[in-house]
């Protein structure tokens, strides 16, 4: 069996870069280009996190004899050189590697680079781990208030918040449901009073819809909030309103109420959901806040992937004419 590793080959920058055009208007109009180059990092510096090495499903062979895939090494000498696709030139790169493998169980990541003398790496060594043993206070071995910022050439960090999806994906029309979030590194912690995971929030909306958008009058057990929102007027918007706006206000359903019934760090359970059924078959997506804040905000609000498929009604009714018509009666 040949474990898939991404290619490397392509040269990476690490850096962001954003550039603008912008038109000078005048006798010799010209377009000038603005750039900005933002560098990016990977990852705590000078950090260990400490976790069992990742190891592979049963039969699996990295080719040297070993049954991990958790180790990517860059060889000392030619003769010491271990078996494997290719080296792991970064640490951002061995964060995507562990993304990756998270299917595999891959929840966070070290790695080492050391420099020989006159430049040049002398080792390039990333390390795939399951769930850490350990990532805050204490030192192994030693009294030490962090272990931030301890280990010279080690960079530690996780897979971070990531989404991979929910069930179920069809529910029956206004049948209560119970909808269960799947994903790594959500708020959770066993310490009660750090345990931030009842923050958590969903919402079902239109496939069609924004994740700000009002929740469908068919979905049932989930409420949200209207919200007037204030942002600065871009210039397109105030040339459309005559230049006088200097802000824009929109409407946005961004504070909602259900929370989980259960959580931990990779699962979240929202209970006593229903949607009522339309006269055609309707797909709807989910939106999560992760809640870290008091209250979530437009901006905060993440589509899960996936969709909720309702069956369309076997009836329906109209009335004639389509708009009613009140009749006064008379006394009795």
């Amino acid at each position: 069996e040949v474990w898939s590793f991404p290619d490397i080959t392509v040269p990476q920058s690490m850096t962001y870069s954003a550039s603008r055009a912008a038109a000078i208007a005048g006798a010799s109009a010209q377009v000038v280009y603005m750039a900005t180059d933002l560098p990016t990092t990977c990852g705590l510096a000078n950090t260990q996190i400490f976790g069992e090495l990742l190891s592979a499903p049963t039969g699996g062979d990295t080719g040297d004899g070993a049954k991990h895939f958790g180790s990517y090494a860059q060889p000392l000498a030619p003769s010491q050189a271990i078996v494997q696709p290719k080296s792991v030139p970064s640490a951002c790169h061995c964060q995507q590697l562990c993304v990756d493998h998270m299917s595999d169980g891959c929840r966070s990541y070290k790695y080492l680079y050391e420099e020989a003398a006159g430049g040049g790496a002398m080792v390039q060594h990333c390390y795939l781990q399951i769930t850490p043993f350990s990532i805050a206070d204490g030192r192994w071995g030693t009294k030490t208030e962090s272990v931030v910022g301890q280990w010279p050439g080690w960079t530690s960090g996780t897979t971070g918040l990531r989404l991979t999806g929910f069930t179920p994906h069809v529910v029956t029309p206004g049948e209560r449901f119970t909808l269960t979030l799947h994903g790594v590194q959500l708020p959770y912690s066993k310490n009660k009073g750090q345990d931030l995971s009842s923050r958590q929030r969903i919402k079902i909306v239109g496939m069609a819809d924004e994740c700000t958008a009002e929740v469908p009058q068919a979905v049932k057990g989930v409420g949200c909030a209207r919200t007037l929102r204030t942002t600065a007027a871009t210039s397109q918007y105030r040339q459309v309103q005559g230049g006088a706006a200097s802000s824009r206000q929109s409407v946005v359903f961004a504070h909602c109420s259900t929370r989980p019934s259960t959580a931990d760090s990779e699962r979240a359970t929202f209970e006593k959901l229903s949607i009522q059924s339309v006269q055609t078959t309707q797909q709807y997506k989910v939106c999560y806040c992760d809640g870290k804040k008091a209250r979530c905000h437009e901006n905060e609000w993440l589509e899960v992937p996936g969709s909720i498929t309702v069956a369309g009604s076997s009836y329906s009714w109209s009335s004639l004419p389509a708009s009613p018509v009140l009749l006064k009666l008379g006394a009795t």
